[in-house]
């Protein structure tokens, strides 16, 4: 086993007349669950019972239409064994599972065995020997509790409240009052940046809370995100931080998920383009939940007339991401080169980086073998 792989091992003893069980759910990392289920009886083969191992979506798997690639990764062991003798380590059953089948549409794999050969109290098990070990411990709480209604309305009132703000975001013209406690607490990144731990800090501000320059407010410029307006000099802030990287309305949706857990993933007619900004942001201030929704949306939004762009211009920057969409591109090959966003971007004078991506796609499609003799 590597040394950056571990082993894991859930267990649950039933009796073996327990004519349904669901072992309650476990986790093999942070954002992966699972169940064992039970069944004493299974319809399709009389006198067998089934053992399934059922993974529990997480909110990316949940809107994809591909197979759920992180979880390919496992090499689950599903084993039955007497609960009669504990010093037992032989197993009465095991086989192991094809974890590339998970999907949306194949949530749960198992197999039947024959009832007739299980002692009265069985243990039913899972072994995972494929998982990667984590250097950081999970915050707390956890799992994360989506913020209430009242505490929603009350953050939410508090970004671009200058009134309380300590912290001004100069987002390319348009200035973003925020609250640094409340960014903190739910963002690593803005947590280091707060405490002078990263680069970004306030000696590359360009203007001071006592700037009487014309830029607006991003806050008054977006509908519906917040109506309300105090238009007061503020002596309370703290840090003004320059974003060049993200337009005002990104940055704004991003702040807004954090006070609120919230986000809007289709707002404009190019909805496609808009999860891969939310995607980027949340890439790069590090709010792996929101990064999350943002890439199930992208893959459920993906189709044949869109997919060269985003594999080409958007989805080769994260290996993650580029792994999902590369699958799709290779399968419906064919029809994608005949479109127009495909014969756009791979142009003959394209820039290297479109002829290296074009070549891994060609590499990975499965061509027939010429089995035509040479000499006719």
């Amino acid at each position: 086993m590597d040394e950056d792989k571990v082993g894991a091992t859930f267990e649950f003893t039933i009796l073996t007349t327990t004519k349904e069980f669901w072992s309650p759910p476990f986790a093999t990392s942070t954002n992966m669950y699972w169940q064992l289920n039970y069944e004493a009886e299974n319809e399709a083969e009389p006198g067998h019972c089934a053992l399934w191992l059922r993974a529990i979506p997480n909110y990316e798997e949940s809107t994809s239409n591909t197979m759920w690639i992180e979880r390919a990764k496992m090499k689950p062991l599903l084993y039955f064994k007497s609960a009669l003798n504990k010093k037992s380590h032989v197993n009465i059953y095991e086989t192991f599972i094809e974890p590339e089948e998970y999907s949306l549409f194949s949530g749960r794999l198992g197999y039947n065995f024959t009832r007739a050969y299980l002692p009265p109290r069985i243990i039913l098990g899972v072994t995972f020997t494929e998982l990667r070990s984590q250097s950081d411990r999970a915050d707390f709480p956890f799992p994360p509790k989506y913020l209430s209604g009242n505490a929603v309305n009350a953050w939410m009132h508090l970004l671009c409240d200058k009134e309380t703000a300590d912290v001004v975001f100069n987002t390319k013209g348009k200035k973003i009052y925020a609250n640094t406690s409340i960014l903190s607490a739910r963002s690593e990144y803005f947590r280091g940046l707060f405490s002078r731990e990263w680069a970004e800090s306030t000696s590359s501000a360009s203007f001071s809370s006592n700037d009487k320059n014309d830029n607006s407010d991003a806050c008054d410029s977006i509908v519906n995100y917040h109506s309300k307006e105090i238009c007061i000099e503020n002596s309370k802030i703290k840090y003004v931080v320059d974003v060049t990287d993200f337009d005002s309305d990104v940055f704004m949706a991003m702040l807004r998920f954090l006070h609120t857990t919230d986000v809007v993933l289709n707002r404009y007619t190019d909805s496609t383009s808009w999860s891969c900004k939310i995607f980027a942001i949340s890439d790069k201030y590090l709010i792996s939940e929101l990064r999350g929704m943002a890439k199930g949306q992208i893959l459920y939004q993906l189709s044949i007339e869109n997919a060269a762009e985003i594999f080409y211009e958007f989805a080769w920057k994260w290996n993650d991401l580029k792994e999902e969409v590369l699958k799709y591109v290779i399968e419906h090959f064919p029809k994608i080169r005949k479109t127009k966003g495909y014969k756009k971007i791979c142009k003959p004078e394209a820039d290297a980086r479109i002829g290296s991506l074009t070549i891994e796609i060609i590499n990975a499609l499965d061509f027939p073998s010429d089995t035509s003799s040479e000499d006719e």
